[in-house]
């Protein structure tokens, strides 16, 4: 019997994320360890808040944790930023407190300009970005990526067993062909089981305003987004997006360990 391929799941929301995530940091950690995952990124949008509680249930664990942030720019660039060190944590913390002083409480405006290079190292230094593309993602955005994240930059793939799986990965694979960019699997998760979906499709009906019954094809149309078996995960990815998650988790170094209060 072939070996379970590893895996470090790079893009997941907690309850943080508020009315989005259907589990609490704990049990993300929890679960990603019992999977036998390699890693685990807490990326709430444009939010920290969940990183302590994470990063104790990832000591106990025995998991590592990435930092990071998932953050929506007013055109609709979707980018999950992973934190490589003390540095990129530090440049995410004032990427995030930027998009928040910009608006008003409980929502953030992060422009597209606010990328643009502000360093030799490019923008954001020593973060890693995902591009999570919409359906019909244009390749100029992508090269606008790839000069303002040179090297530091993926295309995340998430499939969810629907119908157009396999046309979804064609089209990605097209896109990073043409914009220069690499593909890396990840999951849009935002639950640890697949048993929460009931109370993530109620999350999703009072961010909207609605019931259930009327958010439709609003809420996901299956319970993929959780922390899926490492086996599932290997009918649904080809090997080398999945080994490319432990490349991009390799890179990333930073413990909220290293953290002291620093005297002015």
């Amino acid at each position: 019997m072939a070996s379970l391929p590893d895996y470090a799941e790079l893009h997941c929301l907690s309850n943080f994320s508020f009315l989005r995530g259907a589990s609490h940091p704990g049990e993300l950690v929890a679960q990603a360890a019992q999977q036998g995952y390699a890693a685990l990124a807490l990326s709430d949008e444009c939010s920290l808040a969940g990183v302590v509680r994470a990063h104790q249930a990832a000591q106990q664990a025995g998991l590592k944790l990435i930092v990071g942030s998932e953050m929506t720019t007013v055109d609709g660039l979707k980018l999950v930023f992973l934190a490589k060190n003390r540095e990129g944590y530090g440049n995410l913390s004032a990427l995030i407190t930027l998009a928040r002083r910009r608006a008003a409480k409980g929502a953030y405006t992060l422009q597209r300009h606010d990328l643009n290079v502000v360093s030799p190292n490019g923008a954001v230094p020593d973060c890693l970005v995902l591009w999570v593309p919409d359906g019909t993602p244009a390749v100029d955005d992508g090269r606008w990526l790839a000069e303002r994240f040179p090297g530091r930059a993926w295309v995340a793939v998430e499939l969810h067993a629907g119908p157009d799986d396999g046309a979804r990965l064609e089209s990605l694979q097209a896109l990073g062909a043409a914009c220069g960019l690499p593909l890396v699997a990840a999951g849009d998760v935002h639950m640890h089981a697949r048993s929460r979906r009931p109370l993530q499709d109620v999350l999703t009906a009072l961010r909207l305003r609605s019931t259930v019954f009327d958010a439709g094809y609003a809420l996901f149309p299956n319970g993929e987004r959780h922390l899926r078996t490492r086996l599932r995960l290997a009918c649904l990815y080809p090997p080398e997006l999945l080994a490319a998650t432990l490349d991009i988790a390799a890179q990333c170094t930073f413990s909220l360990a290293e953290l002291s209060y620093e005297y002015p």
